[in-house]
């Protein structure tokens, strides 16, 4: 038995893998009862099965379990409930904390194995993901760094880190730059979903199949098991994105090209349609902490053109950055969608400095 196998039978029930047949690998998040979110044992057994594969010429193909409920999920994000605990106890001073407290800080821990798996990913030749569902946070992560991502009727998309007081991570500085018309800034700084058609359109997806069943993923399966070009075969069952709407409009003009965050938001105030009313007031409800940093780490993701490994490095420092901050907005978003579910956080107020989020403190550099 190779390496590669021996790997594969021991992954945990919580992602399903098979053995790999004419050259195509299926894996399956298998987290129904959360939405398939991403835990840090998943984690860290997809940054050892990509590390594997570097050396073989196999097609993945991710998907979601079947959640059982009305709403599909290929990855509702990273476990955060968990990284809070922990930084409650290891960074915050809550008092009912462990004694000791646990050898691997999982504050650290988790955001450095994802980044590696996020890194692999984005070095594999051929990944198919399908977004049958939801896709936010770090089940983007998963994906969009992969060369295949398929959107469907039933997707939702979206990273909502700036209403949880995080930033759009797992990669976010490497690809929302990119998106034309000020798209990135619009879906990084709001956190707002969007559709199947309309993630095909922009390129976030770049397949579309509106009716994604098991015979079409077969009808794939078959196809480049039997040697078919991948792009080839993806790019037939590809049905295309929407058409330009109203948010364009608003997102073009309001986004597009600003130097900063009250650039954005004059300009949403100054528009004059409704539509951008709305998206303005949609903001405020957001850590003003986190859009300026997320304003910032565009910014500079832009000047990394695509690098990975500098992306990656500087994510890095900002989540160890927000969580060592005392009594900081990750925390209180968490606590206020995730734990009390009162969906009334109370935001710290906007210190005025970015810059010292990007520092790199007593933690060792983020490296793969």
């Amino acid at each position: 038995m190779s390496s590669l196998q021996q790997l594969i039978k021991s992954a945990p029930s919580t992602l399903l893998v098979n053995q790999p047949t004419n050259n195509v690998l299926r894996v399956i998040l298998n987290r129904p009862s959360a939405f398939n979110a991403l835990s840090l044992p998943q984690a860290s057994y997809l940054k050892d099965l990509y590390n594997a594969l570097s050396k073989e010429d196999i097609t993945v193909i991710m998907e979601g379990a079947d959640t059982g409920k009305k709403t599909k999920s290929f990855c509702s994000g990273g476990d955060v409930r968990e990284i809070w605990e922990e930084g409650m106890w290891r960074w915050q001073g809550k008092k009912d904390a462990p004694s000791p407290l646990p050898a691997t800080d999982v504050t650290s821990t988790f955001f450095h194995t994802e980044y590696q798996m996020n890194t692999l990913i984005s070095r594999h030749a051929s990944q198919i993901s399908i977004w049958d569902g939801i896709v936010m946070g770090g089940g983007v992560g998963l994906s969009i760094h992969g060369s295949h991502r398929v959107s469907t009727n039933r997707t939702v998309f979206a990273m909502p880190e700036t209403g949880i007081g995080l930033f759009p991570d797992v990669g976010g500085s490497r690809w929302l730059p990119g998106l034309e018309n000020g798209w990135g800034y619009y879906l990084g700084l709001t956190g707002e979903r969007i559709g199947g058609k309309t993630a095909r359109r922009l390129g976030v997806s770049n397949v579309h199949v509106d009716d994604w069943n098991d015979d079409v993923r077969d009808g794939i399966v078959d196809r480049i098991g039997g040697g078919e070009a991948v792009d080839e075969v993806m790019r037939d069952v590809d049905e295309g994105g929407d058409e330009e709407g109203e948010l364009d409009e608003v997102v073009k003009d309001c986004f597009y090209n600003k130097g900063t965050v009250e650039e954005v938001w004059e300009s949403l105030e100054g528009h004059g349609s409704d539509l951008a009313s709305k998206v303005r007031e949609g903001m405020k409800k957001k850590s003003e902490t986190s859009m300026r940093i997320t304003f910032e780490q565009l910014k500079r993701g832009g000047v990394y053109d695509g690098d990975m490994e500098k992306c990656m490095a500087m994510e890095y420092d900002i989540t160890q950055n927000v969580m060592r901050e005392e009594g900081g907005d990750f925390y209180e978003g968490i606590r206020a969608v995730l734990v009390d579910k009162d969906m009334k956080p109370e935001w710290k107020e906007w210190s005025g400095e970015v810059e010292r989020y990007f520092e790199r403190g007593d933690w060792e550099e983020w490296k793969m």
